[in-house]
């Protein structure tokens, strides 16, 4: 009977231990790994790539990637006021309105925009405009995304552009 409960427990435990291995590997995996998940990610951003792809390659390589995080770090210093090393609630509440009135200023520098959203002509985009220009925007992103995934891929975006023509 004790051979039977060893027997029994010790095959309970390499169950375990093979179950809790399989998990971390399919959950997070080894810092490699995850780094491999991102940079495979920034492969299918065209903004990224815009940005950060300096020999136009198409991709990210490691090189570029150190290039974005220091980026990045320099933007979260820029933001933390308090210098503690993160952002809190009020210095990304900051950021937001700070890059949200950027982004307004430069959709009011472009004039086929504003002809075609500014509808009570003052120059400016109020609230409702905004609204109407993200709702065509909605409709026409779901118009061209053949794929249904929520997102135009380049093909999509190069159907969008002949549309135009």
């Amino acid at each position: 009977m004790k051979k039977l409960t060893k027997m029994i427990l010790i095959i309970t435990l390499m169950v375990f231990v093979t179950v809790t291995l399989s998990a971390q590997a399919t959950m997070g995996g080894t810092k490699e790994s995850k780094r491999a998940t991102r940079l495979q990610k920034m492969q299918s951003n065209p903004r990224l790539l815009k940005r950060f792809d300096t020999n136009k390659d198409g991709k990210i390589d490691e090189s570029e990637f150190a290039v974005m995080r220091a980026k990045r770090k320099e933007n979260r210093t820029k933001w933390d006021t308090n210098g503690d090393g993160k952002l809190d609630d009020t210095e990304k509440a900051t950021r937001k309105e700070t890059n949200k009135s950027k982004r307004l200023e430069k959709m009011q520098s472009k004039p086929r925009l504003m002809k075609r959203f500014d509808t009570n002509g003052d120059g400016k985009l109020d609230d409702n405009e905004i609204a109407q220009m993200k709702a065509k925007r909605k409709e026409n992103r779901t118009k061209f995304d053949t794929n249904g995934d929520g997102k135009l891929d380049a093909n999509e975006r190069a159907a969008r552009k002949s549309s135009r023509k």
